[in-house]
């Protein structure tokens, strides 16, 4: 722990006999000490993602279903020459908010949260979530107004369960070859931007980035080096290792910009070193 000098009460012999100590216990303890700093310049800062000290590393968990998997490759590319970031992928295919007895994403992140630091996450859920929800008995039909209200209901909930520990960037499911389908992920797209809205959660588009020149789906698009590229897979909803990358770089273009202002308010913090 670090014991803190007071300046306004005691005698200065008082006060050089507290930074001493604290000065012993700093160097004795470490673990502590540095835990105590992240604490203090956490509150000191009014940005998304928290100023850590310096040498200490930021734990970037990638959440979410196959799209999510393609996303943390793509991250560990974007983010690779950033050595204060760890990516860790975090992804089960075919899973989602709507199947949760299939897996359970809001007690599985709990779970997670429980047993590690998770300093940044970055969530690509709904991809899966185009259908109906069971509960118990009963049965909500995929966009009805109870279907949606639930749907909402779980949204919510993991989105409450990250915001408590972590910076969180949601990314938005993107255009996909079916047009059906591409509308129906845009309705999804509006719960998750409406509810960014209201915790301190980054809501990331990926509909103008990878949409065409007709404004709907597109296979090929500007790859990392400019040049075209086959960005999506075969199958019209995945992407290409090209196309991992570039979603990668979009997020990785947020992520990057709130690490900077963590790093500016580090250097602001008069006892960083």
């Amino acid at each position: 722990m670090i014991i803190q000098t007071a300046t306004t009460r005691g005698s200065v012999a008082a006060s050089l006999l507290s930074a001493l100590l604290a000065a012993i216990l700093c160097t004795v303890l470490g673990g502590p000490c540095l835990a105590a700093k992240t604490e203090e310049l956490a509150r000191a800062s009014t940005g998304h993602i928290a100023p850590f000290p310096k040498g200490q590393r930021y734990r970037l968990y990638v959440l979410g279903d196959s799209l999510a998997a393609n996303l943390a490759d793509g991250l560990v590319w974007a983010l690779r020459d950033v050595g204060e970031v760890q990516v860790v992928k975090r992804t089960r295919a075919a899973t989602g908010l709507v199947r949760d007895d299939v897996l359970d994403w809001t007690r599985s992140v709990a779970e997670l949260l429980n047993d590690q630091n998770v300093d940044i996450a970055v969530v690509a859920l709904g991809g899966n979530d185009r259908q109906d929800i069971r509960i118990g008995v009963r049965r909500l039909t995929r966009f009805s107004a109870p279907w949606r209200a639930e749907y909402r209901r779980r949204v919510d909930r993991l989105m409450r369960t990250l915001d408590r520990h972590a910076a969180v960037y949601w990314v938005g499911l993107p255009p996909v070859r079916s047009r059906q389908m591409t509308g129906d992920y845009q309705r999804l797209n509006a719960f998750y931007r409406d509810l960014a809205r209201a915790h301190d959660i980054k809501f990331i588009d990926t509909f103008d980035r990878f949409r065409g020149a007709s404004g709907g789906y597109a296979a090929y698009g500007g790859g990392t080096d400019g040049a075209m590229e086959r960005l999506r897979d075969g199958d019209g909803i995945h992407f290409t290792v090209e196309g991992s990358r570039m979603l990668g770089r979009l997020v990785a273009e947020e992520i990057r910009r709130d690490l900077r202002a963590a790093r500016a308010a580090r250097s602001a913090s008069p006892d960083d070193n």
